[in-house]
């Protein structure tokens, strides 16, 4: 229970690559808020974290090797929060940047089919901002946390 099965170092490394692969992979494949999930969204994540915990500790189920794992995916976090604050090419790289989906009443479908925003999300947006068209926003952004920021014409 206490005496982990693998070497201390093949714990670490096993974390430190399953925590920035499934960092990687999160970051290439979309900007969602946890709010925003769908159940499918939701089915993706629980079975990526299964599949990261049996990838991680192989089988080794001691408190020890679990605690350890947990340790260094929380100081590759902390880190990649230290250098994501004082690097913009690195909090780019980890945060991404915000996309314009509409400017001056113009949908880019192009860029919503990109990043992966149906329309009707895009105008549910709109009507939460009281936009009924998208020729009612000046601007309409999606944000790196995956929320849409809607500017409305002035009047």
């Amino acid at each position: 229970m206490f005496m982990p099965t693998l070497a201390i170092w093949e714990l670490i490394v096993r974390g430190a690559i399953v925590f920035l692969a499934v960092l990687v992979l999160l970051r290439v494949f979309g900007k969602r808020q946890v709010g925003q999930m769908t159940p499918y969204d939701l089915v993706v994540l629980l079975l990526i974290s299964e599949g990261a915990s049996n990838a991680i500790g192989a089988d080794d189920h001691s408190i020890v090797a679990a605690i350890v794992v947990i340790a260094t995916m929380l100081a590759i976090n902390l880190a990649i929060s230290f250098i994501s604050a004082r690097s913009k090419t690195v909090d780019r790289l980890v945060e991404g940047s915000p996309e314009i989906l509409i400017r001056d009443g113009h949908v880019d479908y192009e860029k919503l089919w990109e990043v992966n925003v149906s329309k009707a999300d895009l105008l549910a947006a709109l009507r939460a901002h009281e936009c009924t068209t998208p020729r009612e926003a000046e601007l309409a952004v999606l944000e790196t946390n995956g929320h849409i920021t809607v500017k409305k014409k002035a009047s």
